[in-house]
């Protein structure tokens, strides 16, 4: 059965409150939403500016032309039993938590902040750190060498997957860039492989570099220490209709060269015959 969710009331509006998406959604009018996200967090709670008009957050507060007028308990408060079912956690221990210590997985955040380690992403069983200071992912076993430029790989984002998606040489473990117009075979020693936008691989380095509070959206967004990149067949990608285009587009062009050798071989004999 599906569970009644606790309500919270601002200026005269009730608003559900659904901890699974993180969001403050009028009783009576579903389609009209406040993320947590949006709100600035603070260690008893979310504050925000609200307009009463538009029963929602207040432009003018989101370009910073005016002052929170509104606090929210945290989430534990407000829903101690979706928190509890969310996390897995004892009612308890929920009630001992903050926000920050339920939503955050503090192993991962102690090794980032306290005792800065960075990132690491496994791709095809080799470990590479993901520097988004330097624009790189590192190889871990081979330090000094050129690694994958985040930039280079930026035109291999997926939009659709919110994931990059690129060609890896698994023998020299590097970005592999395919020449989509001259690809006839599926390159060998190479396979395709997708892991997540730098914002995911180091949420807190991502941060920092944008110039943002180090710890904005971690409780929404989660926070993790090792990324793990996923092999696609080459079946599952476009590459194999590319593969078949261009080599049509080969025999095209072969066969019109090769009319085009006929006329000009035609055309010198009738010369000669002249």
């Amino acid at each position: 059965m599906k569970r009644e969710l606790p309500t919270y009331h601002i200026q005269g509006t009730d608003f559900l409150v659904d901890v699974d998406k993180f969001e403050l959604r009028e009783k009576y009018d579903v389609h009209n939403i406040i993320p947590f996200a949006l709100m600035k967090d603070s260690e008893a709670g979310y504050e925000f500016g609200y307009c009463p008009q538009s029963k929602n957050i207040d432009y003018e507060w989101l370009i910073n032309l005016v002052e929170p007028n509104t606090f929210i308990p945290q989430l534990k408060d407000l829903d101690p039993l979706g928190m509890s079912i969310k996390y897995n956690l004892p009612l308890e221990e929920i009630k001992k938590m903050s926000d920050f210590q339920i939503m955050v997985d503090q192993d991962a955040f102690h090794k980032r902040v306290n005792q800065n380690k960075l990132p690491t992403l496994d791709i095809h069983g080799n470990k590479f750190y993901v520097n988004i200071k330097s624009d790189q992912l590192i190889s871990q076993r081979f330090p000094f060498s050129e690694g994958i430029s985040l930039t280079e790989i930026k035109s291999y984002y997926d939009q659709e997957s919110s994931m990059y998606v690129i060609p890896f040489n698994t023998n020299t473990h590097q970005f592999m860039p395919l020449d989509l117009d001259k690809i006839t075979e599926v390159p060998k020693d190479t396979i395709i492989v997708s892991f997540p936008f730098e914002s995911e691989l180091d949420r807190i380095g991502w941060n920092l570099q944008a110039g943002l509070n180090y710890m904005q959206n971690l409780k929404f967004k989660g926070l993790k220490c090792h990324h793990t990149a996923c092999v696609i067949p080459w079946q599952n990608t476009v590459i194999p209709k590319i593969i078949i285009k261009n080599l049509e587009k080969q025999k095209l062009i072969a066969v019109i060269s090769e009319a085009g050798k006929n006329k000009i071989l035609k055309s010198k004999n009738n010369g000669l015959k002249r």
